[in-house]
């Protein structure tokens, strides 16, 4: 084929402009060209289909063991981005939908699904208005018989949700659930989420009215999860809610928001709970998340055996009346949504035998990660606080992990607070410092010596400002003090552009012959 027509040659030696009769026919030369251009890629992408679906006949995936691929599955699913709410069901992704998704790929799949137990481990019921049939349930948990920490997650539908349903008809009163707890499959964990503790005792009085002499799977429940939303109806001391807890040794409870229960009528009188139940003394894990003056401390007086503490205080200006509280076995304490108020509770808590402490002053769980928390509502008190309580504690010797979250180390009349504290935990091993406001030059004290840190191995210094100076972090490492060190882990805040929200009325300017724009550099 012939690069070009002879008859345009000269054209290709000249600067001379085409004639008429030389330019169509250059037009259709081009246009000619172009179709079998089109031609060739077609049959090229034929070509390229072809290839690659030969080559998927090769795929090492065609040859992989099903129970491979089952491992595959577990670990996909296992990712921070299908984990478990800590509250309801603000999950990025349910796992078990998920899972439904890889069976549909192709048969292969979904047999090494089938063949992988403990894949279906996890189930999420979302129970709406309409009735609901829980077969599917059972044929669910069936797939994973013989595998140990089965979880049930049930939530209400609360869209349109008000005190009328939860009084006259809860969708947690739903006599297939009621079956599912009772007849069914027995599972390790539940949790249950629901408007108000009138849902839950509907669902306790369905379980009763169906109770036989067979075990049920309720009574082998060893991990309760309990959300409450809005409503609290429990003033009958006499019948507590805690009385219809199954015996667990595990217990999650989320009670609702001080002000919810006011706004729907309730008196600070109804803010209390009644917990004389020995479902409490045979507790070893405990979650509460509360913001009732004294319920904590009130309940936690009967818990003996805690060895796992998790307070959650929503960030509100709890009371603490100054008695003191003695933990004897407790080793793990976490305390969140402290709030700049409520941050001398630590004080009432006596814990000789603690080995990992977690305070945070905001639901960090909740922030994004370039969200800066204003330091200068961070308590003077609060390091003085924690000092204060560890030497209290007599816990200096048994402490081994140490998390501090939002706590201004500058706004303090001791600006050697922060040394203080860990000077006093001989046997510290892992500390991390996220989203705190502290001297850079603590790092180099920190290093040059092993008087503060004697034993520590690991140090995380999370969500630093952009402008801490990386060469305080550089000079660390170099340190004769780090020699115990095995792990540094350092992270840095996004920057987050200040709002225009004041900005508008300027765009007004435009009206005086004044062009605007705003940026950032």
């Amino acid at each position: 084929m012939e690069p070009y027509p002879h008859y345009l040659g000269h054209l290709f030696t000249s600067n001379f402009a085409p004639k008429l009769m030389e330019t169509l026919s250059i037009q259709n030369e081009i246009e000619r060209s172009t179709n079998e251009i089109d031609q060739l890629q077609d049959r090229l992408k034929q070509l390229e289909f072809r290839r690659q679906g030969l080559q998927g006949l090769l795929s090492p995936i065609r040859r992989m063991p099903p129970e491979v691929l089952g491992e595959i599955f577990a670990f996909v699913l296992e990712l921070p981005a299908f984990e478990k709410p800590q509250r309801g069901f603000e999950a990025k992704v349910r796992v078990d939908e998920s899972l439904i998704a890889l069976c549909l790929v192709c048969r292969t799949w979904r047999d090494a699904a089938s063949a992988t137990p403990q894949l279906w481990r996890h189930l999420e019921i979302p129970l709406v208005p309409s009735n609901l049939r829980l077969e599917k349930a059972f044929r669910w948990f069936d797939r994973c018989k013989g595998i140990a920490n089965k979880t049930l997650m049930v939530d209400c539908d609360l869209h349109g949700y008000t005190r009328y349903w939860a009084e006259e008809g809860c969708n947690l009163a739903n006599p297939e659930l009621a079956r599912l707890l009772t007849e069914g499959p027995s599972f390790e964990k539940l949790s249950l989420c629901c408007m108000g503790s009138l849902c839950f005792r509907a669902l306790i009085g369905l379980m009763d009215s169906l109770k036989n002499d067979k075990p049920r799977p309720w009574d082998s429940i060893k991990s309760l999860d309990l959300t409450f939303y809005e409503f609290w109806d429990e003033t009958d001391p006499s019948d507590p809610l805690f009385r219809h807890i199954p015996p667990v040794t595990s217990l999650s409870l989320y009670l609702p928001d001080r002000c919810s229960i006011i706004e729907d009528g309730g008196t600070l009188h109804d803010l209390r709970i009644h917990p004389l139940s020995p479902v409490l003394a045979n507790l070893t894990t405990f979650t509460l998340a509360c913001d009732w003056d004294d319920t904590v401390m009130l309940v936690l007086q009967l818990c003996a055996n805690l060895e796992v503490l998790t307070l959650d205080f929503k960030n509100p200006p709890v009371s603490y009346s100054g008695t003191q509280l003695l933990l004897p076995k407790v080793r793990i304490l976490h305390l969140h949504n402290i709030g700049t108020v409520g941050v001398h509770i630590i004080r009432a808590f006596r814990i000789p035998m603690l080995v990992e402490l977690d305070m945070s002053l905001i639901n960090s769980q909740h922030t994004m990660p370039y969200d800066f928390f204003d330091m200068e509502l961070a308590p003077e008190s609060l390091p003085r606080d924690i000092q204060s309580f560890i030497i209290d504690s007599r816990c200096e010797r048994s402490l081994r992990k140490l998390r501090l979250d939002s706590v201004n180390f500058m706004n303090t009349n001791n600006p050697n607070i922060l040394e203080n504290i860990l000077g006093t935990l001989p046997s510290l091993t892992h500390l991390t410092l996220d989203n705190v406001y502290l001297d850079p030059s603590v790092l180099g004290k920190l290093g040059h010596g092993p008087g503060i840190t004697p034993r520590l191995q690991v140090l995380e210094v999370l969500c630093l400002a952009p402008e801490f100076p990386t060469y305080r972090l550089r000079h660390f490492v170099l340190l004769p003090g780090v020699g115990t060190l095995r792990r540094l882990v350092v992270t840095f805040k996004r920057y987050r552009p200040p709002h225009l929200d004041g900005l508008e009325s300027v765009h007004a300017l435009g009206e005086i012959n004044l062009q605007t724009s705003f940026g950032f550099a």
